[in-house]
């Protein structure tokens, strides 16, 4: 063979290992473009991908990896948002429930009585947006959220938009706020999550799902906290403790008469009263109006698992105000822990405990009626994951909260036809 032959047969084999490793690079980013969307807009299939990764390379190496991808969609999203205003509350929020009460509701056979709305027994402080330049029409403003199976009812949510990330107007905080005298709020383990091996847990007759016997009473539902092998955060519920509370960790508190309390476990415990059940999270983002400590660095871990404080991630949080009569949830897209927090602070939160983080896990979820009149699960914000028969039907793997009316507010259903029949 010459030594032309032997350079060209060379050239031919290059080129074909060239195309090969292109046509590989090719598959591969296509894959992972395929996996990216999956999680993004397929239930499960984000745990099932960190779980099993987690039991190969370990927590610590996932959390890396999970910061490089949501790193790299950071810069994605700024070149994507370049020049786009931001989205409004309107545009992102579904309507779940009637947008008005019905024109006509029948008080017994002979009487139909026109319905008005009901006169509000409950409204949140207008909310000033953080940062007026990311700001989208409507941000801070509350709009009332419908209970569907009372529809005439007054509301006792309502929701709004706060973008709390001056550069990032992708960065979105969706807030619901509740008046913490007329709900009671639940708190539920879940099948797999926190796990335990209290052995009294196996006595605990509903976990994973709301009790049939509430479901007359229920409003909404969302995410509870981490697993328990990112932080062992406490939980207690109906006397069973499933992981014992730690001390210095954040604190959502249920006592006897209903009422409710967010603070460092090593506080609460240290007051009079007793919580008939709790479930921890990491450090309180806001206590008693104070921003934590590690949230003034630009570069603190805490609140996301092993993760930094920095990687702009989906979160969720639950928080109350100063006095103790408003209960926020928060849900959000693209966000840091700093932002997360400053953005409920100014949304009137005192008290802030972050829940679950990541893409699957963050959600509020309504429980309107389908055609043929079966209540199913539906996201008050697009977007967001979940499974239409979770927590009625399909118990969750991980634990969770459900909101229901209190039991002396149940004639709120009711006042439209009073107030009607008295005129």
């Amino acid at each position: 063979m010459t030594q032309g032959s032997i350079a060209r047969e060379s050239t031919l084999k290059l080129g074909r290992g060239l195309r090969l490793m292109v046509r590989g690079l090719t598959l591969a980013g296509a894959l992972n473009a395929a996996l990216v969307l999956a999680v993004h807009h397929v239930p499960q299939v984000g745990p099932i991908v960190a779980n099993s990764l987690r039991a190969v390379i370990g927590i610590g190496a996932v959390a890396r990896l999970e910061e490089l991808l949501a790193s790299a969609e950071d810069n994605v999203m700024r070149l994507r948002w370049r020049g786009e205003p931001s989205r409004s509350l309107e545009a992102i929020s579904p309507s779940t429930t009637p947008v008005e009460a019905p024109a006509a509701e029948t008080v017994s056979p002979s009487r139909p009585v026109a319905m008005l709305p009901v006169a509000p027994v409950f409204t949140p402080a207008p909310v000033v947006p953080p940062y007026p330049d990311v700001a989208a029409e409507g941000d801070g403003r509350w709009v009332a959220v419908l209970d569907p199976e009372r529809p005439t009812a007054p509301a006792l949510m309502y929701k709004t938009l706060i973008h709390p990330d001056p550069e990032r107007r992708w960065s979105e905080l969706f807030l619901v706020a509740m008046p913490s005298s007329m709900i009671r709020l639940v708190a539920v383990p879940g099948t797999a999550e926190p796990s335990s091996e209290n052995p009294a847990l196996a006595k605990l007759p509903h976990r994973g799902l709301i009790p049939a016997d509430q479901k007359g009473a229920l409003l909404a539902a969302f995410n509870g906290g981490f697993r328990a092998e990112h932080g062992q955060h406490g939980m207690l519920v109906d006397g069973v403790l499933l992981l014992p509370p730690r001390p210095d960790m954040c604190t959502i508190a249920g006592y006897a008469d209903g009422a409710l309390q967010i603070g460092t476990y090593s506080r609460l415990i240290a007051q009079a009263r007793k919580p008939i059940w709790f479930r921890q999270s990491p450090r309180c983002m806001l206590e008693q109006g104070a921003l934590h400590a590690w949230l003034r660095e630009t570069n603190s871990l805490g609140w996301g698992s092993a993760l930094d404080g920095e990687t702009v991630i989906r979160r969720s949080a639950l928080a109350l105000s100063q006095d103790g009569e408003v209960l926020y949830m928060a849900v959000t897209n693209y966000t840091t822990a700093r932002a997360l927090a400053l953005g409920m602070q100014a949304a009137g939160a005192w008290n802030v405990a972050q829940l679950d983080v990541n893409q699957s896990f963050p959600k509020f979820l309504l429980f309107p009626r389908d055609a043929a009149g079966i209540r199913h699960a539906a996201s008050l914000f697009a977007g967001f994951l979940f499974e239409r028969d979770e927590m009625l039907d399909e118990p969750a793997e991980r634990d969770f909260f459900y909101v229901v009316r209190r039991q002396d507010n149940e004639h709120l259903g009711a006042l439209g036809v009073l107030a009607q029949q008295a005129n």
